[in-house]
Order: C-alpha cells, then structure tokens, then sequence
C-alpha cells in the first residue's frame, strides 16, 4: 500500500495533460496500440497524446515500442486507473467509446476494445435506451465472432453483459435481439459445459419465442445436450 500511495502522489504531480494521458492509456489497460491511440488522440483533450506519452515514457512510467505504449508495472496500472474519481474516469471511457465505435463496425481488434470500454463502462452506467440497445447488439456481434473461432469465455462475457443492457420488457420491445442473445448464451454456455446456465438461456427462448420456428435454435443445443449426457428423451426429439 505505501508503494502505491508513493506512486499515486507522483502521478499526481504530473502536468494536466500528462495526467489526462496516462489516465486515458489505462482505461485500455496494460497496454494499447498505436493505431488505436491515432483513433481516439483528441479524445483526452489532449491535442498531442503522442507527446505526452513519450514524455510519461521518459520519466518511466510507460514504454513505447514500435507498435503499442504499455505500463512499465501493474502498479503503475493501477495507480493510473486510481488517479481521479470514477465519475471523470467514466466521461473518459465513454468518449474513447464514440471515438471508437465507427470503427468497430469493419475492425474486429476495433471491436473487442469497444466491447470491452462497454463492459468496464456497464450497463448501470448507461441510461439512454437507443445506446442500450445498440451496445447489447455490439455485444452480441462480438459473441459470435468469439464463438466462431471457439474462444467460448470472451463470447460468454459479451452475450452476458449484452443481456445485461437489455431494459424491462425486453422480450416485447426488443424480441429478435433479445431471442439472438439467448441463443447465443445457450449455445456458449453448453459449449463451456455450464448447462444450468445453459438451461436458464434455453428456459427464456422456450417460454418467451413467439413462433415455434424462433424456438429450433435452441431446441438444437438442447438436443445435442441430451445426445452428449445420453438421455433417452433424445431418441424422442429424433422421432
């Protein structure tokens, strides 16, 4: 703890746009590219973010290699995420957000930074419905990808937290998102081996699904279920 007192101090002795810029690259957490700091340098309010870091890298705090600025220590990390109060480090996340966002849509890297400032950000956070809803669709979209190269606990996270932004009355207000969510649980959840979890995402598919076409998806990862544990209602569904 003294350690981190120390490094708190020094950080706060830093300039206004040291500090904006140190504070910006933790949002990012360990490290960050040089590609996306090109995205997001007016972001901080700091007209030359490159400067400033090569200053913070000078003094020790970060590195700079030639693709990507890191912290030097966690510790440093952490102190930096620790420098000002969580209402300023949320402004900041949000609009290294709509900074982003534009970007997400064609770069997959752009992407999962974004979902991940919303999962740091959560849905708590986050009031106006259209932005809701389009962050659980931002979600859900990195799900899949995740889901199809069979990284199945980022996909996880995402279909999670993107349930997460859906507001009260979801199933009537947003009925296909809300249906592409569940699925998309169900079949992560199963593929992790977590089947009372993928039971829950299946529960709201069957009880909510206004057609029984909408229910197949789930009623697939259902049976495949079934098939895996041996239980004979398989043969059933089969018939």
């Amino acid at each position: 703890d003294g350690v981190a007192e120390i490094l708190t101090r020094k950080l706060l002795r830093l300039s206004k746009d040291q500090l904006s810029g140190i504070v910006m690259l933790s949002c990012f957490g360990s490290e960050v590219s040089l590609e996306v700091l090109a995205l997001v340098k007016s972001s901080s309010g700091n007209s030359d973010i490159m400067n400033t870091l090569d200053c913070l890298a000078q003094a020790r705090l970060v590195e700079r290699s030639d693709e990507k600025y890191c912290f030097v220590h966690d510790m440093i990390l952490h102190a930096a995420q620790g420098a000002v109060d969580e209402n300023e480090r949320m402004i900041i996340m949000k609009e290294l957000l709509q900074a982003l966002l534009p970007h997400g849509y064609s770069d997959d890297t752009i992407l999962f930074i974004v979902v991940d400032l919303i999962s740091r950000v959560g849905a708590d956070r986050v009031h106006d419905s259209e932005t809701r809803l389009l962050y659980a669709q931002l979600l859900l979209t990195a799900a899949k990808k995740a889901t199809n190269t069979t990284d199945f606990a980022s996909a996880s996270t995402c279909v999670e937290c993107g349930i997460s932004f859906l507001s009260d009355g979801h199933w009537k207000t947003s009925y296909r998102l809300s249906l592409e969510l569940f699925n998309q649980s169900a079949l992560v959840e199963w593929a992790l081996g977590n089947t009372e979890h993928m039971m829950r995402s299946l529960d709201e598919v069957f009880n909510n699904a206004n057609r029984f076409e909408d229910t197949l998806r789930a009623a697939r990862v259902k049976l495949a279920y079934l098939r895996m544990t041996g239980n004979c209602l398989a043969e059933a569904f089969d018939y």
